[in-house]
């Protein structure tokens, strides 16, 4: 899922790959939605795996980030294909399977509440989105 969402397709003649994230991120409202929910996802699985509260917050800090960024239209696209959480995410999920050392399990409620915020940061920002459409189609009708 990382590597769709953000690494899925080489520009041809730059080394430089992007994912679906940013392609989908051009559709107001959706394209941040549907990362963030992703993102949520791959935080519930870590949650899954065992990992720390710690390394969960920094996930969540990771795909927040890129809903918050990836709502500026245009210029929150191009971040979306620079900043590449969900690759962030799996390798934090990686070193952290690669040496766990000890630590405590985080909770169900912490989860539920890092997802949580990341589902009502993304509608946020489809209500933004909406509210700027609306507000820009009555000016153009007015």
């Amino acid at each position: 899922m990382a590597h769709l969402l953000d690494e899925a397709f080489e520009i041809p003649g730059t080394g430089f790959r992007i994912g679906i994230d940013p392609i989908i991120g051009l559709v107001p409202g959706l394209g941040d939605l549907l990362p963030a929910i992703a993102g949520a996802y791959a935080i519930w699985v870590a949650f899954r795996l065992g990992a720390p509260a710690s390394l969960l917050l920094r996930m969540a800090l990771n795909v927040g980030i890129d809903t918050a960024a990836g709502s500026v239209p245009l210029a929150g696209d191009l971040f979306d294909a620079a900043w590449k959480p969900n690759v962030k995410n799996v390798r934090l999920v990686d070193a952290w399977l690669a040496s766990p050392g000890p630590s405590r399990r985080a909770s169900r409620l912490l989860v539920a509440a890092l997802a949580g915020l990341l589902v009502a940061a993304a509608i946020g920002v489809l209500v933004v989105v909406w509210a700027i459409v609306a507000w820009a189609a009555g000016v153009i009708r007015g």
